[in-house]
């Protein structure tokens, strides 16, 4: 998530992210195989990075292959390469993500949703440390470490046949799980901000803040399904949308904003209204009436609409300062 490649570029506070970061530092410097699990969205590529730069193949190739984007027909070409004529297509020999990350690290990612046929291709390239280019007769030495990942259970597939159980402990020497966002809720403010400077900094706006009710409204009332890539994402968005020097809740996307529990300094709202669109329009207009000083002119610009409107607004709900 920084700009480094090892472990400080993993922002956290989180005692269970801090223990598995302390725990793969030293594994790093073996040579043993890791499996990844956790939800879309974790960080496990960001993890996997860091254990290569932390290991003593970081001067070799971190060799990233989504095995869910390979066809089942290329997956043998696109690990191990081909040889000139092997098939319709080969025009020219090619290398494979084994060969090419040779003396480094290969990251197997979304391990889960490989078919049999490419798990057994792998089994056997991290066996025997070796394998051929589709088409060709040379034995190639393979000295890669390979770091697997996926959102899948692998177990739950093992007992369908749908995952080969010994490539399973083959890949699974070493184990880490990476908790969801909604699991290290320490850690949203702090990401937030890193996004928040990132793409202030991208987008030519290097003094945008955020103000404390979106901080805390969105650390404690949404449950990122989409973990850290979500997050990001949102407050990509959120940047490109504000005209302001502050970030509020209105900036962020809608659905992140129809629950009122941790939004402050508005109005006291009826329990029963807590989740309405009326409930959520009435707590916005109220914090940038707040924040601005009651200034209309100011609020209404913020809010994107006519000073008119806002009066409307204003005697509506039956705001008043205070």
């Amino acid at each position: 998530m920084g700009n480094q490649s090892d472990f400080s570029a993993i922002l956290t506070e989180s005692r269970v992210m801090k223990d598995a970061i302390e725990t793969a530092k030293k594994v790093a410097l073996s040579d043993v195989n890791i499996l990844l699990t956790g939800e879309s969205g974790t960080g496990k590529n960001v993890f996997s990075e860091a254990i290569h730069h932390s290991s003593k193949r970081q001067a070799s190739p971190f060799v990233h292959v989504n095995c869910l984007a390979i066809p089942d027909t290329l997956i043998e070409s696109e690990l191990f390469g081909h040889e000139k004529g092997a098939f319709t297509d080969a025009h020219a020999q090619k290398k494979g993500s084994f060969e090419t990350a040779n003396g480094g690290t290969i990251f197997l990612d979304e391990i889960g949703d490989m078919t049999h046929l490419a798990q057994g291709k792998i089994l056997q390239a991290v066996e025997a440390g070796k394998f051929r280019r589709v088409g060709g007769e040379s034995v190639i030495e393979s000295n890669v470490r390979v770091i697997s990942a996926t959102n899948r259970d692998l177990m739950t597939k093992i007992e369908r046949g749908e995952f080969r159980e010994d490539l399973y402990y083959r890949l699974k020497e070493v184990f880490f799980h990476l908790p969801p966002l909604r699991e290290r809720r320490e850690d949203i403010p702090i990401l937030i901000r890193y996004f928040i400077r990132h793409f202030g900094n991208l987008y030519a706006k290097p003094d945008l803040d955020v103000s404390k009710t979106a901080l805390n409204y969105l650390a404690q009332q949404h449950s990122w399904p989409g973990n850290i890539r979500e997050l990001k994402h949102v407050v990509e968005s959120a940047v490109i949308l504000c005209t302001e020097k502050v970030l509020w809740l209105e900036h962020f996307p809608f659905e992140l904003r129809l629950k009122t529990d941790g939004v402050e300094n508005g109005p006291e709202l009826d329990s029963t209204a807590d989740f309405s669109i009326e409930a959520v329009l009435k707590r916005h207009i109220f914090s940038a009436l707040q924040y601005h000083k009651w200034n209309k002119k100011k609020t209404a610009s913020a809010l994107r609409i006519s000073r008119p409107r806002l009066d409307r607004y204003i005697e509506r709900f039956k705001l008043q300062p205070g």
